[in-house]
């Protein structure tokens, strides 16, 4: 089966209601996103970094248990891993870094495998340098490139420190999967088909949206595409979210696209697409833990 290849960040995520701590388990969409397709049966690798300290334990612990890959995860000595508050006001995370980030091992990738990068750290000065050579280079080995711009916004936020980086990665995608908080911080709307018009098509083909309703819309350039929205609220919102990231990826592999057609899906393969990104968000957005139950499985194009 064909492989992916997940890079963000490696955190861990303490929620609050009001002043006590109600959960806590690995965070971060990408990290969970992984997790989600390890379990599904798919050979996922996880890039990233944290620290040699027990939340670390916690995070390499957790990925292991779902079958990722952790041999390109960076275990540091010198910082402590990145741990986000999440309280009714907002997101406020801590952690220490070394001077020198990043310092991953390149994972295998091979023509039609599935990159997936995004969050903080595909803009970040100090860590984007380095991840975005593996980004070009699965481009270079045709792998099909899922970017998911979206990250915790702090006060101090401005979109045109990032402009830069942001553009590149967009040009580079075959795939960009958002929600309603990303495209308002770094677009100022929250109308995805004004996000796909202005900012999003003409870099990249194909854009995957959730809005705040849990509606579902897929644009490409033939149009846009609606996919019913979830039936109720999720119990876990960053689980839905997560899993809609890997049952899309998931989908891409059910409907057999490549690398050589991910410019052009049909409405079938669209439609297999949907199936997995559905399913994946509703059974991970009533985890606990924001991962799929092991009962989920892709099930391919017939």
């Amino acid at each position: 089966m064909r492989k992916v290849i997940a890079i963000g960040e490696a955190g861990f995520d303490i929620v609050f209601d009001a002043a006590k701590p109600v959960a806590a388990y690995p965070g971060g969409r990408i990290l969970n996103a992984a997790a989600s397709l390890a379990r599904a049966g798919v050979p996922t690798s996880f890039v990233g970094e944290c620290g040699t300290d027990y939340f670390g334990d916690l995070i390499a612990a957790h990925l292991q248990e779902c079958g990722v890959d952790i041999r390109p995860l960076d275990r540091f000595t010198e910082g402590t891993t990145a741990i986000t508050t999440i309280t009714p006001s907002g997101h406020i995370a801590y952690g220490t870094y070394p001077d020198d980030r990043f310092d991953v091992v390149w994972p295998r990738i091979d023509e039609n495998d599935i990159l997936l990068f995004g969050s903080h750290i595909a803009v970040e000065a100090d860590v984007r340098t380095r991840l975005f050579e593996i980004v070009r280079y699965a481009k270079e080995r045709k792998a099909i490139i899922a970017y998911l711009p979206g990250f915790a916004i702090d006060k101090s936020f401005r979109a045109t420190r990032i402009l830069t980086a942001l553009l590149e990665n967009l040009e580079i995608a075959d795939l960009v999967i958002t929600d309603a908080a990303d495209i308002e911080a770094l677009f100022e709307t929250a109308d995805d088909a004004e996000a796909y018009r202005e900012h999003i098509g003409y870099y990249c083909p194909n854009y995957v949206h959730a809005d705040a309703s849990r509606a579902i819309r897929v644009h490409q350039p033939s149009g846009c595409t609606a996919i019913a929205a979830a039936a109720a609220q999720p119990a876990s919102p960053l689980g839905w979210i997560a899993g809609l990231v890997a049952g899309t990826i998931a989908g891409l592999i059910a409907a057999d696209v490549t690398h050589a057609t991910v410019g052009s899906i049909t409405a079938a393969q669209l439609k297999v697409i949907a199936d997995h990104a559905t399913r994946f968000a509703a059974s991970a957005g009533s985890s606990a833990a924001n991962v799929i139950d092991s009962s989920i499985s892709i099930n391919p194009l017939s």
